[in-house]
């Protein structure tokens, strides 16, 4: 007769992380576009501010979907790793995106940009020479190449830091002794 053992198989956090992070990419890359062609992203921060709130909704479904197939239980730490997962995932498609539609697509967009920030220095009180100096500085920034590095940059900070609490309230530590 052969003992066979009944030890669980824990889910992959990696497949679920990447899986939740193209898809959130997907919806983040459809959203920037509508608010790009729509040009609500330059005229109306407040929307650009809801692509926060779809990655929370990212990083929970993944944490949640984990624990689903986990018993119930995640730990701190395999939170954290599943949400800032997803992040770099969507971070990284989001950046491949923004890449290819200001360097090909919408060559204009960072003439947009400088724009948008000369009116808010002149709302600020600036005057023409403080704005062409603050101007001059962020030209050299303002690259595709440079914007898809903060993005991503920025993307994976505040998606660790969306990670950090987001996990310490959804974790369920195992017991030692189950």
């Amino acid at each position: 007769m052969e003992n066979y053992s009944t030890t669980s198989v824990s889910p992959s956090k990696n497949a679920i992380a990447l899986r939740y992070g193209v898809i959130f990419g997907i919806i983040s890359i459809v959203y920037s576009l509508i608010l790009n062609i729509t040009d609500l992203a330059f005229t109306n921060q407040a929307l650009s501010w809801f692509s926060f709130l779809i990655l929370i909704a990212a990083i929970v479904l993944a944490m949640r979907e984990f624990k689903r197939q986990n018993n119930n239980y995640m730990s701190y730490g395999q939170g954290l790793g599943i949400g800032t997962l997803v992040t770099a995932v969507s971070s990284a498609l989001g950046g491949i995106f923004t890449y290819i539609y200001v360097k090909f697509i919408d060559t204009g967009f960072i003439d947009k940009m400088r724009e948008m920030q000369v009116s808010e220095l002149e709302k600020k009180g600036m005057n023409d020479d403080q704005i062409d100096q603050a101007v001059a500085m962020s030209d050299k920034m303002m690259t595709p190449e440079m914007i898809v590095v903060f993005a991503i940059l920025a993307g994976l900070f505040f998606g660790f830091l969306l990670s950090l609490i987001i996990s310490a309230l959804i974790k369920r530590t195992r017991p030692e002794f189950e």
